[in-house]
């Protein structure tokens, strides 16, 4: 495969590059506590739940982000940001992401389950760190009103948040579940003491 690589490349290819994911940056480079020293619009009151998913974490042997049975990487970088995290039974559990287009009926009924667990469990929302699962999650909620939907956002929407960055660049436009009702209810940057 190497060979083929720097075949079509025509560059020397030696397999030294590592990819690493933003949240494994955080964690290892700028820290959680780095992570809270930079908040100015604590996350406080907001009950959230770490959605993992599948493919965030498997196959551990590659990824070795985190423990794919008891991740915390979401976790932590929630409570940075203030938040009060929520756990619940379907946090590892897949969405069906490689089924949207082929069977929606799947991804739909997964949602429903994983939105149904978390709402049980006393969250306000969902984060993840998968694009996919975000989708997957929030599409099928579209306008529903009962029960009412959960915003599912994607993490780096809610550090957005919490760094006080102006609601512009908070990336909310694509969403089928409007979180601004949610949002509104954490104290703006001078309510907060910051």
């Amino acid at each position: 495969m190497l060979e083929r690589i720097n075949w079509f490349t025509e560059n020397p290819y030696h397999g030294q590059v590592r990819v690493v994911h933003l949240l494994e940056m955080l964690r290892d480079q700028l820290t959680w506590e780095g992570l809270h020293a930079q908040v100015k619009r604590p996350l406080a009151g907001l009950k959230v739940a770490p959605y993992y998913g599948c493919l965030l974490l498997r196959p551990a042997q590659e990824i070795q982000l985190d423990d794919p049975e008891r991740p915390t990487i979401l976790h932590d970088c929630m409570l940075a940001l203030g938040a009060e995290v929520v756990d619940f039974p379907y946090a590892v559990e897949c969405c069906g992401s490689y089924l949207a287009v082929e069977k929606a009926e799947v991804p739909d009924r997964l949602a429903q389950t994983i939105i149904s667990s978390a709402r049980a469990n006393g969250a306000d929302c969902l984060v993840t760190a998968c694009p996919l699962c975000q989708f997957n999650l929030d599409y099928p909620q579209r306008g529903t009103t009962s029960p009412a939907p959960m915003p599912v956002l994607y993490f780096t929407q809610l550090m957005a948040v919490a760094l006080d960055l102006p609601p512009a660049d908070w990336g909310l436009e694509g969403l089928y579940v409007d979180p601004a009702p949610l949002l509104e209810r954490i104290p703006a940057c001078e309510e907060a003491g910051a």
